[in-house]
């Protein structure tokens, strides 16, 4: 709100911003006939920056609606009905005029369903009894676990050589230390 004063007189005047908000209503069919409503169809709407700013589903009569604001926006089909495969394509629509009302039709291919094979034939039952052209004996596999045996490096003498050079070197160094003692004494 703003005031002019001229001559003395107060003159007022309000502004408003007027909120401009429109619709989408999105209609789901099935491709194959074009008529054919399709109830529980999920779409996400997304702002300009990709934003989620919606998310709704088809009603009975296949129809979901949206009321929006002033702006650019665009959709997809996030959970297809029931049955259905699922449209990967990006709508792009924008709000421009208070009250508009935007119509998309969005139209879905039923998921193709495996045929199951027919039934086989009945097996025939063998005429009498089998036998074999020659006589079966098992066959024996060869052995193909071979032992490796390692060669034994150290010998059985070992241990009891470092133990022997370990003693003479004991008993010289304790001679060793003694003569020293008894040079000291000297």
């Amino acid at each position: 709100a703003f005031e002019i004063k001229e001559n003395g007189e107060i003159i007022k005047h309000i502004v408003q911003d007027k909120k401009v908000e429109g619709e989408l209503e999105i209609t789901k069919v099935d491709i194959a006939d074009g008529n054919t409503k399709l109830p529980n169809a999920e779409f996400t709407i997304y702002n300009e920056q990709g934003k989620e700013v919606v998310k709704g589903k088809t009603n009975e009569q296949g129809i979901a609606k949206f009321k929006l604001p002033y702006g650019k926006y665009k959709y997809k089909e996030t959970i297809a009905p029931n049955g259905y495969v699922i449209n990967e394509e990006t709508f792009a629509f924008e709000i421009k005029e208070d009250g508009e009302i935007i119509k998309h039709i969005v139209k879905n291919k039923k998921e193709e369903k495996a045929s199951l094979p027919s039934k086989p034939n009945k097996p025939t039952p063998p005429n009498g009894k089998v036998k074999p052209s020659a006589d079966v004996k098992p066959m024996q596999q060869p052995n193909t676990h071979n032992e490796v045996r390692l060669p034994a490096t150290g010998g059985v003498g070992n241990e009891f050589t470092a133990l022997f050079v370990l003693g003479i070197g004991f008993i010289i160094a304790g001679a060793y230390v003694l003569r020293m003692k008894n040079r000291k004494e000297m």
